[in-house]
């Protein structure tokens, strides 16, 4: 996953660093074990690197910090930039992309996605597994994030299209309407 590889990603980018961080548990132990040293909000005028995830809790206290630091100068990386996180009959909850927005309006900068649509994911998950990218095929259900994301990163794809869903400018190689399509597709 993106929360997996942010930490390893920040040592090769920044070496060990002073992390202020909004995130789940998950995240925040996944970059103390890369060798980082978490912040609270109390200390962002220390802040090396900002890094934001998915957080369920995230308030306004955080909001100012995280904006402060990355405005002083720390280094700005989101984890995704997925605006919404789709749950059952059609509805959803802000997903990472909107905490990142809101700290990226408020500092004036834009950050470094490590997750999906950019390569990182994509070339680490192909050199785990030992393949090349045109062995790869992603199948993914956002246009943006999964679509986007493999064919930046040499991969073919294949979209599980939403009903009523037209692919605008992001052309998948094939497109399926549903999982039981999915065998007599590949």
């Amino acid at each position: 996953s993106a929360a997996e590889i942010t930490g390893p990603l920040l040592r090769e980018w920044h070496g060990p660093s002073r992390v202020l961080a909004a995130g789940s548990t998950r995240l925040l132990g996944l970059l103390a074990a890369a060798g980082h040293t978490i912040l609270s909000p109390a200390d962002y005028a220390r802040a090396q690197v900002v890094v934001i995830g998915h957080d369920e809790a995230f308030d306004y206290a955080q909001l100012t910090a995280l904006a402060r630091a990355v405005r002083a100068g720390a280094a700005f990386v989101a984890v995704n930039r997925d605006p919404r996180l789709p749950v059952e009959a059609g509805e959803f909850y802000p997903g990472c992309g909107a905490i990142v927005e809101a700290v990226a309006a408020a500092a004036g900068v834009s950050p470094t996605v490590v997750g999906k649509p950019e390569p990182h994911l994509f070339r680490i998950a192909q050199q785990r597994l030992g393949i090349a990218p045109q062995a790869a095929i992603m199948i993914g259900d956002s246009l943006h994030s999964d679509i986007r994301g493999a064919q930046r990163a040499g991969m073919r794809t294949l979209w599980i299209a939403p009903p009523k869903t037209e692919p605008g400018d992001v052309r998948p190689d094939l497109t399926i309407h549903s999982y039981a399509e999915l065998l007599p597709s590949l």
